[in-house]
């Protein structure tokens, strides 16, 4: 019996492969259509930046394409830094807003926390943009500040 089921699959296969081997294809795409060649964008790439740093660099009077990300409204309004040169956006707006900036300079990013803006950050960076996001956001700023372990000089 076992040798039966053996010959009858193997009849099965070979009347299989003998019968579709001569069609031709159904369809004839036409590959023209497609792309000859795919440009691939240059990644970016981002980090973090302290406040001490980020600090120096805005009283040494660089100008920074700075974007403050609130994703939410704080509890404290001193949660939201005053910053030279920084443009409060929210997260659905900033891809729009960069569009109008200079790709060779950085992007500087902070939200409260520090989370969204690294992930912005990454997003960002898959487009080509170089980018910056402030470690521990503008909460870590403000306590920054309070404690005098930096000074942002006045606008």
């Amino acid at each position: 019996m076992r040798d039966v089921t053996r010959i009858i699959a193997g009849l099965m296969i070979f009347s299989v492969l003998l019968g579709c081997g001569n069609d031709s294809l159904k369809s004839n795409p036409d590959y023209s259509l497609l792309p000859q060649n795919i440009n691939i964008p240059k990644l970016g790439k981002y980090d973090y930046i302290s406040t001490k740093d980020l600090v120096d660099k805005l009283n040494n009077g660089e100008k920074l394409q700075l974007i403050f990300m609130p994703e939410m409204t704080p509890e404290d309004p001193a949660d939201i830094p005053s910053l030279p040169g920084m443009v409060p956006l929210t997260l659905g707006e900033v891809f729009n807003y960069v569009k109008k900036l200079d790709k060779s300079k950085p992007l500087y990013l902070i939200c409260l926390y520090g989370d969204d803006a690294k992930k912005m950050c990454t997003e960002l960076a898959k487009d080509g943009w170089n980018g910056f996001y402030l470690d521990g956001g503008s909460y870590r700023l403000k306590q920054d500040i309070k404690q005098g372990k930096v000074r942002v000089n006045p606008l």
